[in-house]
C-alpha cells in the first residue's frame, strides 16, 4: 500500500528533473500538485515531451523487461 500512495513523490521528482534539464516552465501548478491530482496526465505530458525531443521512453520499459527476463533465466539455471 505505501508504494501506491507514494507514487507522486517519485513522479514529481522525475518531473522536476525533466523540467530542469529542458528548461520547461512549472505552470500552471507545481510538479507535486500535478502528480497528486492528475498522475496520468502528468505521465502523458512527460512522455510527449521526451518524444518531441527525439527520445523514446518506451525503449526504457523494453530494456527493463529484457534485463529482468535475463536475470530470471540466469537464476533458474543456477
Amino acid at each position: 500500500m505505501p508504494a501506491v500512495c507514494s507514487q507522486w513523490i517519485m513522479g514529481s521528482k522525475y518531473r522536476t528533473k525533466l523540467r530542469q534539464r529542458y528548461n520547461l516552465v512549472e505552470a500552471p501548478y507545481s510538479d507535486v500538485v500535478a502528480h497528486i491530482f492528475c498522475p496520468f496526465c502528468s505521465l502523458c505530458q512527460e512522455f510527449r515531451e521526451l518524444r518531441i525531443r527525439g527520445l523514446d521512453p518506451a525503449l526504457g520499459m523494453k530494456l527493463s523487461f529484457l534485463l529482468m527476463f535475463c536475470f530470471i533465466i540466469g537464476k533458474s539455471r543456477n
